[in-house]
């Protein structure tokens, strides 16, 4: 018969032994969950993606060929840093390196694709992409049943129309505060418009506020942006004719202020100081 402390002993050894199994279960719970969060994100991320722009590109780093020389032509890796240490290329797939492959003879395959596709290498592809949003000829329907996209929500409270907002043909945000007019336009989350200012043919990213007064025409605002009382931003097309057009963009953070006037194809960086494009 057992003493009490080994009976104590055995008990201790049981209930470690259950605590282990236990942590251990938990350990691997904890672990499947963060795998499928990681999955959702990686599928959320990648639709996304796609439903802006599509292009798969293979190729080798000269790290990876040091170590796997023998078993893969380096002919791409030749035309790729050649492209990067030529001064005169814009070191563009599309434009530089694959054309430089095609006239080297190298073998190459493409892949047709039918479905929605944009090339947002320029400030006003950019802007495209965003209004194909809106537009249901485009192609591109967020709202396709068929193929959701899963992104992660913004920490932020629900959108607040005010009693005088007016919305039309638009895209908002969760933590947006609308109390003005906004027109053709993508607003990004914790976007605010004031009472009495008016967005149309924009694209704002986060926390942009235009302060009450304020016209904001054919633009882009950079993050965190912050547009005074009664400013006018941008243009349309109509308003500078014949002169040149273009749209006005705002680096991250730019502060205007109150009843300033940027003109259409401006561009000012965070300082508010004007910057060729």
């Amino acid at each position: 018969m057992m003493s009490k402390d080994a009976l104590s002993r055995v008990e201790e050894i049981m209930n470690a032994t259950k605590l282990n199994e236990f942590l251990h279960r938990k350990e691997e719970e904890e672990k499947q969950k963060n795998c499928i969060l990681w999955i959702l994100a990686i599928i959320g991320i990648v639709a996304a993606v796609a439903a802006i722009a599509y292009g798969v590109y293979r190729f080798f780093t000269p790290d990876y060929l040091e170590d796997f020389e023998d078993d893969f032509d380096d002919d791409f890796d030749d035309d790729f840093f050649e492209d990067e240490s030529d001064e005169t290329s814009s070191n563009d797939f599309g434009k530089n390196i694959i054309p430089a492959m095609l006239k080297n003879g190298e073998k190459m395959a493409a892949y047709r694709f039918s479905g929605y596709w944009k090339d947002v290498g320029t400030i006003d592809s950019l802007w495209d992409a965003n209004m194909d949003m809106l537009s249901p000829e485009s192609g591109l329907d967020l709202l396709d049943e068929s193929w959701p996209i899963y992104a992660r929500s913004v920490n932020a409270p629900p959108a607040f129309l005010g009693r005088r907002c007016q919305i039309s043909h638009s895209a908002f945000n969760r933590g947006s505060d609308l109390e003005g007019t906004v027109e053709n336009s993508v607003l990004a989350p914790n976007v605010t418009v004031g009472e009495g200012a008016r967005v149309s043919y924009s694209v704002l990213f986060p926390g942009v506020t235009v302060e009450p007064g304020a016209v904001v025409e054919y633009a882009i605002l950079g993050e965190g942006c912050r547009i005074g009382r009664n400013c006018c931003l941008g243009g349309t097309p109509e308003e500078t004719a014949p002169d040149p057009w273009g749209l006005t963009v705002l680096a991250p953070g730019c502060v205007l202020e109150d009843e300033k006037r940027v003109r259409p194809g401006v561009m000012l960086n965070k300082n508010g100081e004007e910057v060729s494009r």
